[in-house]
Formats: structure tokens, C-alpha cells, sequence
């Protein structure tokens, strides 16, 4: 191996592990920090958010109010009327669909027809998806999350946002 090739190679380890670097320590903070990544903090509780939500709803013998098209069309409804950041939103009539629930069986179908779905800001959408709850704990205030909660209190609902 000649003297260039070994500079050579010196040369492009380095830039690559100054890229890596300049990745790791400046571009990936931001891309974390505009929503684009997640932190590895945020995709733990996201895990554990969702398994206790999955467990919870699988074990209940509640009858659906609603057939499942009816919860599709209140979930399209609920993220028509939160996904533009505030700017349009409808809170009430989301506040309004989302006590729409009776039982426990009813809050399953309604996150499972939601699905997971982005956030838009000027009619584009950004960052990642969230389901149901993430949506709405991102999407409302807590004194509005707390009068949905009450609700879902009040008709023995174990859920809450």
C-alpha cells in the first residue's frame, strides 16, 4: 500500500467519523427536538403507554353501543377536528364525540378505529404518528381532558386520557 493510499483512507475514516459525529451530537438533538425523532425516553414510554392500554382493553365482556363503521366515522371526525395544532380546531365538537363512548368496549373500538395518525400544521402533516390518547393529550387542554375523564367516570369507564 503506498503513502497516498494510506492518507487516503486516513482521510475519508475521519470525514466519515466526523459526519457520524456531526449527526449524533447537532442533527440528531434537533430532528428530536422539531418532532421528527423520537428520544429514546419517548419511544419507552410510548411502548409502555400502549401495552397498558392494549391490556386494559382487551379484558372487557362490554357490548359495543356502536357498530364499528360509526366509531370509524367519530374517529375521522375527532382527527378532522384536532389535527391543524389549534389554529381550526374544533374542540368542542372533538370533546363531544369523544364522550360519545358508554362502556369500556366502546373506548377500544373508538382507539382502535383511530388508528395511529399525524399531526398537520397548515394542511401538511409533521412528525410523527400518535394514536387516540397522544393525540388528544397533545391536542387539548387539561381542564378539557379532565371533563372528558369525568365523563367517563361517571358512565363507570375505567379509561382515562
Amino acid at each position: 500500500m503506498t503513502n497516498q493510499n494510506k492518507i487516503l483512507i486516513q482521510k475519508t475514516l475521519a470525514y466519515a467519523i466526523g459526519i457520524g459525529a456531526g449527526y449524533y451530537f447537532v442533527v440528531k438533538p434537533i430532528l428530536i427536538k422539531f418532532g421528527v425523532l423520537k428520544s429514546s425516553e419517548q419511544l419507552a414510554q410510548e411502548q409502555l403507554q400502549s401495552g397498558n392500554i392494549q391490556s386494559y382493553l382487551k379484558y372487557n365482556n362490554n357490548k359495543l353501543t356502536k357498530t364499528i363503521g360509526e366509531w370509524q366515522l367519530i374517529a375521522n371526525t375527532i382527527y378532522t377536528d384536532l389535527k391543524d395544532l389549534a389554529i381550526i380546531d374544533n374542540v368542542n365538537d372533538a370533546i363531544l364525540q369523544l364522550c360519545k363512548v358508554q362502556n369500556d368496549e366502546d373506548v377500544k373500538a373508538l382507539i382502535s378505529a383511530f388508528g395511529n395518525r399525524q399531526v398537520s400544521a397548515f394542511g401538511f402533516g409533521y412528525g410523527t404518528n400518535y394514536s387516540l390518547p397522544d393525540f388528544v393529550k397533545q391536542s387539548l387542554s387539561n381542564s378539557e381532558i379532565d371533563s372528558i375523564n369525568s365523563n367517563y367516570s361517571r358512565k363507570n369507564i375505567k379509561f382515562t386520557f
